[in-house]
């Protein structure tokens, strides 16, 4: 049995009706005398009228006694239809949540005069939903997990927000709210994050923000463009470029996944090249990857063009063989989301290919052939597939520059 506190009732069993577990919260007495005892609290402080008294700073003001009202290990019942208490506050309170449990929906709308509002290590098992508040002061929201979906619409932050170390297992949603002062969501993990509408005028943190299983965020994890977008700039406003970097890759993906094939094929095609050969030029290796393959191919196609007509059939075998391995990279890409170690064996598979073949061990041939321009600077007759390859080359090249500088360029 949990510490009794001053809003404790004895039941005949001597377990407290703030704090123990109920089997059946649909009991409509067991709830009346739940909600009861926190209306006895909320008379207490409604009377505090004449003897009402002057604070010499924010602090003192905070600490007193009949502004307070904690419930630390409490477990409430369905919040929706029975927390008509709350909205009947009179006067600024500091509300706090201390390793609260809220087993039914809830539902914390219009409440009165909200001041510092905490939630610690609490556990919402159904739908949170915060709407049409204004808090004034402080409002923590940390440590806590909330198993279902959470929106917070219509709210404005004055004072500082942190909503760290919390997990959404579902969705996030701030709606139509502003955050006037410094707002925190470091360690943040969540299913979706959605931003509509919501605006952010002091320093924000997004550090660190990973998805509800703890790995680095995908397009998966963010609702829309705008949601990354906004991540984005506050990095920008931080001069945090490699972070602001990794929203903007997002950005592009959600960009990406808005647009149609029948309707912009020419955007599509472009953003959709970005994303395969370099994920937004955000990832150099990935980028460095292609452009081995593709020289390996180059160099294949330019070795068995040299041969006599007794080898032509090859000329035809190699360059299937090099797309049947080019479109397994795109789909480990495409299916595995990015599966690194799968795609980094692509050019080991391409190496072993290129000298069992050609018995070009130390890559003689293939060096020669690399730079996209050799053989349109020697002059020499060059066929249409190597003059695609080579293209593609130098659109990778220029794809790895760009990922390297925008992954060290100074912050």
């Amino acid at each position: 049995m949990s510490e009794k506190c001053e809003l404790c009732e004895q039941l005949e069993d001597e377990k407290c009706i703030l704090h123990c577990e109920k089997d059946d919260w649909k009991d409509e007495k067991i709830i009346l005398k739940f909600w009861e005892k926190i209306s006895e609290k909320i008379d207490k402080i409604n009377s505090v009228k004449d003897d009402y008294p002057e604070f010499e700073d924010e602090a003192e003001k905070n600490n007193f006694e009949f502004l307070k009202y904690e419930f630390n290990n409490v477990i409430f019942p369905n919040f929706i239809k029975n927390a008509q208490p709350f909205y009947e506050l009179q006067r600024e309170i500091n509300l706090s949540f201390n390793q609260c449990y809220f087993k039914g929906d809830t539902d914390f709308r219009d409440l009165m005069k909200p001041s510092n509002i905490t939630f610690n290590e609490c556990h919402f098992y159904k739908d949170l939903k915060i709407v049409n508040q204004n808090f004034q002061n402080l409002f923590l929201f940390e440590n806590c997990r909330v198993y279902e979906d959470a929106t917070f619409q219509n709210i404005i932050f004055k004072g500082t927000s942190s909503f760290i170390d919390t997990i959404f297992d579902k969705n996030i949603k701030f709606i139509h709210s502003k955050f006037e002062s410094l707002a925190l969501f470091n360690n943040l993990k969540f299913n979706k994050l959605y931003l509509d509408n919501t605006f952010f005028k002091d320093e924000t943190s997004f550090l660190n923000m990973k998805n509800e299983d703890g790995e680095k965020l995908t397009s998966s994890n963010i609702a829309n463009r705008e949601t990354a977008r906004i991540i984005k700039y506050s990095f920008e406003k931080q001069a945090n470029i490699i972070e602001s970097n990794k929203f903007y890759a997002l950005e592009m993906d959600k960009e990406e996944e808005s647009l149609f094939w029948k309707e912009n094929p020419k955007d599509k095609l472009i953003f959709k090249a970005h994303k395969i050969f370099s994920n937004h030029s955000q990832d150099w290796l990935l980028t460095l990857n292609w452009i081995i393959i593709f020289g390996f191919i180059s160099a294949l196609l330019s070795f068995f063009l040299m041969q006599n007509d007794d080898a032509k059939y090859i000329h035809f075998t190699i360059p299937i063989i090099s797309l049947l391995l080019v479109f397994l990279g795109y789909f480990s890409l495409l299916i595995l989301k990015i599966n690194v170690t799968v795609f980094q064996t692509l050019p080991f598979l391409m190496y072993s290919l290129y000298i069992s073949l050609t018995n070009d061990i130390f890559l003689n041939h293939f060096a020669t052939t690399f730079n996209p321009f050799f053989i349109m600077k020697n002059g020499a007759n060059i066929t249409f597939p190597e003059l695609l390859i080579k293209l593609i080359i130098a659109y990778l090249i220029y794809q790895f520059i760009i990922s390297i500088r925008q992954n060290t360029r100074r912050q």
